[in-house]
């Protein structure tokens, strides 16, 4: 750093001492010049003193010499009064005014203006002769002239010497004070600021002696502590920049991150929408290509096969959506949990049972495993439950060729002492998953690759679907998985663990309860379609149906004929449905009237909405007869026509109620009967093909019977199932050992018979 140069005038102590000596001038000349100002009437009145002194002496002489008329000694009085330097003349008169004596002393030369300015110019002083001791009269005058100025180059000579010793003791002053402020600011000053000069930016300047004290010191100690605080702030401001780099790396990194899933669920969402395309165009597809072609020849041979195409594709389209929207609200918050007492094992009984048949069609075994220590009946929402179970399987049944799959329920240690902690497994032989992919499985849209959503479809929700619910009911869901292996897909749940009294447990209103008759049902819907699909939906029963198209229609409608149930659309023109409840509600003969809400996007708000405005409850659409089935049985169990029976009887060694009403439960009465109806069916197939089938062939006899036993299980054909177990473990036996055959599979067919004729009298009670 370049050294700083100061100009020596420009020097601290050049200007402290240049201002002292100043104002030391100034003073001085004040000073002076009052003095010079007090001597210069001190001296005047000294010369006007002297003067009138010396008169005084001369008049008495003066007396003598113009009394005596002494011409001598009157010029010796003159003279001596000139001998004064400030007296120019003198001169006696007698009494007559003649001149006695007269003397003058005339200087060489005159005295300057400025003089005569301060002491005034000559003055002619004329005092009278008289002395009454002597002579009562004047006896003449003395006339002098005095000059003052004459006498002022004493005064002069005295105020220079006044001035010239002020200068020079001002002089003296400068020098004494320059010195002394050199060494006291100036040197000190330039002392400390030498680090500075020579780059030390980081060195403490160095406290000066005698300065630590005082202001100098002060000032030091400040710039040492900012220094220090410089210092400090700077290694932060270092430290910040060694560390700005990693950040922004770092940050970049994230970014990218960021940046990356944006673009993965961009890219999932695009691959999404195209998979959406695919599965919504293909039974779409299949829905009008089937329509037209009944369209073009109503009586076709094939009609049935027509119509249950379009009703499959149908179905597939609307589980789609409702896949969709499921998630859809799930992502929303839109999610609520019931609390329920409900029978697990019965759950996961209907729901292997659902799954069966589709399960047999691909040949992959469907099997459930619960820990013996699993209760039975638990508190908790089953519906929910229900959804992830079908989820994770139709997911394994989606990527399983062959194989099996099975659905374990074991008991785990519990997270409090409060809480029962159960974990389900859904274990399956499919082709497994990649370990590239495992982040993917459970986020929104997500699947494997696109290889897999071309081969086996899907639109890459359900299992996002299945996480929603469990986390959202506190639990963890993962899985395990190894390529070409199979997957084996867990979550853990924890459940109220409380002492539940079974004789207290809810059934569910589709066990146990006929189809109700008589009822008188009211259609309330704006869109005719609608109104004929609901109208066809429920001809079968044996219900009176009635037709509005909006809420007035309904209300002329209420006033003519006795209902029992208001099906009614909440969105309509003219009045709503929310407003036609509450004029329904209104009226006192209409207070027994079941009102049954419909809507095609059932949110929590318009649930609400629909139950404060009068509705009994509210179901969504489309409708599914099964639930309605369900919700009209609860809104009127007191007018059940028969029950079925849960005591066990004699029959249940045949047919297990208990498995029976189950399916009941969960899938509703009429596609139970239905299911039996397949199952007697297939069953009766099995039983003939088992007694034509050689009575060595194990191998065929041991594929049927698994088949049989495995489809007994399924419905709870216990005695049939014995037999056909029984038959299935005699794979091995050597052909020595089959005498026993015949008696068992002659009772095959006497346990079928038995079986459904009592399934005969079971369906009859449910039939409508």
């Amino acid at each position: 750093m370049k050294p700083y140069q100061i100009p020596f005038r420009k020097s601290l102590a050049y200007r402290q001492a240049k201002g002292a000596v100043i104002t030391a001038f100034i003073i001085g000349i004040v000073l002076s010049t009052g003095q010079i100002y007090l001597d210069y009437f001190s001296q005047k009145d000294e010369i006007n003193k002297g003067i009138s002194d010396v008169l005084i002496t001369a008049n008495r002489a003066a007396f003598h010499a113009a009394y005596n008329l002494d011409v001598a000694g009157a010029e010796q009085v003159c003279e001596g009064l000139v001998s004064n330097k400030a007296i120019v003349s003198a001169s006696i008169f007698d009494d007559s005014g003649i001149q006695i004596a007269a003397v003058e002393n005339l200087p060489a030369t005159d005295s300057s203006n400025l003089i005569k300015l301060f002491f005034g110019n000559a003055q002619t002083t004329e005092n009278v002769l008289i002395d009454e001791s002597i002579y009562p009269k004047a006896v003449g005058r003395l006339v002098v002239v005095v000059d003052p100025s004459l006498v002022a180059d004493t005064f002069i000579m005295r105020s220079l010497v006044v001035l010239s010793s002020g200068i020079l003791r001002n002089f003296a002053l400068a020098i004494g004070l320059l010195t002394l402020f050199y060494f006291t600011f100036t040197r000190p000053l330039f002392q400390a600021s030498q680090p500075i000069q020579k780059g030390l930016t980081e060195q403490k300047i160095p406290m000066p002696m005698n300065h630590k004290d005082n202001e100098i010191g002060l000032l030091i100690a400040a710039f040492n502590d900012h220094l220090q605080v410089i210092q400090t702030q700077n290694q932060q401001i270092k430290e910040s920049n060694d560390n700005l780099e990693t950040i922004v790396e770092n940050r970049t990194k994230e970014l990218e991150i960021e940046r990356q899933i944006a673009i993965t669920a961009s890219q999932d969402k695009t691959d999404f929408l195209a998979i959406m395309s695919h599965e919504i165009r293909t039974p779409m597809n299949g829905i009008l290509g089937m329509a037209e072609l009944l369209k073009r020849n109503p009586d076709h041979r094939d009609k049935e096969e027509y119509v249950e195409a379009i009703f499959q594709s149908s179905k597939s389209l609307l589980t789609m959506m409702n896949s969709v929207l499921d998630f859809a609200k799930y992502e929303q918050g839109v999610f609520e949990l019931d609390s329920i007492t409900f029978n697990l094992h019965g759950l996961v009984h209907s729901v292997i049972f659902s799954l069966n048949t589709t399960a047999e069609k691909r040949g992959i075994d469907l099997a459930e495993i619960i820990g013996d220590n699993v209760p039975r009946y638990i508190y908790g929402d089953p519906e929910k439950l229900r959804q992830v179970f079908l989820n994770l399987i139709n997911n394994s049944l989606k990527f399983t060729e062959k194989g099996s799959i099975t659905l374990k329920i074991e008991r785990c240690k519990p997270s409090s002492q409060l809480n029962l902690r159960l974990r389900f497994s859904v274990v399956d032989t499919g082709i497994g998953i990649s370990s590239e992919s495992n982040q993917r499985i459970f986020e929104p849209y997500g699947q494997e690759d696109n290889t897999v959503s071309r081969r086996f479809g899907g639109t890459g929700l359900g299992l996002a679907i299945c996480k929603e619910i469990v986390e959202k009911q506190g639990g963890v869901i993962d899985f395990v998985s190894q390529k070409n292996k199979g997957s084996t897909f867990w979550f853990e749940l924890d459940f109220l663990d409380k002492k539940i009294d079974t004789e207290k447990v809810i059934v569910d209103p589709r066990v146990g309860y006929t189809s109700m008759t008589d009822l008188n049902i009211l259609v309330v819907d704006d869109v005719e379609i609608n109104r004929k699909l609901i109208k066809g939906q429920i001809e079968h029963q044996p219900w009176r149906t009635f037709l509005a198209g909006n809420g007035i229609e309904a209300l002329e409608i209420l006033d003519t004929v006795k209902i029992d149930v208001v099906l009614m659309d909440i969105h309509m023109p003219v009045m709503n449905g929310l407003e036609t409840t509450r004029k329904i509600r209104q009226r006192e003969d209409h207070s027994d009237i079941k009102i049954i809400g419909s809507c095609a996007i059932l949110s929590t708000d318009m649930r609400d909405r629909c139950l404060k405005s009068g509705m009994d409850n509210v179901v969504e659409k489309p409708l599914d007869m099964d639930k309605l089935n369900s919700t009209i049985s609860r809104l009127f169990s007191d007018r059940s026509d028969r029950r079925i029976s849960n005591t066990p009887g004699p029959e249940d060694s045949l047919i297990a109620r208990q498995i029976f009403n189950d399916h009941c439960l969960t899938l509703g009465t009429e596609k139970v009967r239905a299911l039996y109806i397949e199952a007697e069916q297939s069953a009766k197939d099995l039983v003939y093909k088992i007694s034509i089938a050689p009575i060595n062939d194990n191998e065929s006899l041991f594929s049927m019977s698994h088949a049989l036993s495995g489809l007994c299980s399924n419905f709870g054909f216990v005695a049939l199932g014995q037999v056909a177990n029984e038959l299935e473990k005699q794979n091995n036996i050597s052909h020595d050992q089959v005498e026993q055959r015949p008696y068992q599979i002659s009772q095959l067919g006497e346990l079928a018979d038995a079986t459904f004729f009592e399934l005969s009298k079971i369906l009859k009670d449910i039939h409508v």
